[in-house]
């Protein structure tokens, strides 16, 4: 897991004028190389956010070859989740259940359990050992 340096780190890692940071953060970006338009969901730590403090944000529309930015975080563990856009029963998941809400968008921070406007879904946990960009590569 990146650990943060300092605060003027944290300070140097926001976002200016919507690109993404540029040291001591990881820079998630998402690329969809399918066939089909997706829906993205993420959660991680937001730059400055506690050890504790997770945000869970949905749904990013990410077209059929297209990438987008998504967020910037200094820890290396960071978790998402993508589904056919118009069909929740095509996915890119993994076995780590977190709460999304349809139909979105949404942002909420992390709780121990789904609330009744929430689903449990299977993300994908993602890491890295380096600071900068970080593509999560959706493929067919």
């Amino acid at each position: 897991m990146l650990k943060t340096k300092a605060a003027a780190a944290a300070l140097a890692g926001c976002l200016v004028a919507g690109e993404a940071a540029a040291q001591d953060t990881v820079d998630i970006s998402v690329c969809n190389k399918t066939r089909v338009d997706v829906l993205v969901a993420i959660s991680f730590q937001p730059v400055g956010a506690g050890q504790n403090d997770w945000l869970n944000k949905g749904w990013y529309t990410i077209r059929r070859g297209e990438c987008s930015y998504l967020a910037s975080t200094e820890n290396g563990t960071f978790y998402g989740y993508a589904e056919k856009y118009g069909d929740s029963g095509t996915y890119w998941g993994g076995n780590h259940s977190l709460c999304v809400e349809y139909p979105g968008p949404y942002e909420f921070w992390s709780k121990r359990s789904c609330s009744r406007s929430q689903n449990a879904v299977p993300f994908v946990v993602l890491t890295t050992n380096q600071w900068g960009p970080y593509t999560w590569n959706l493929t067919p």
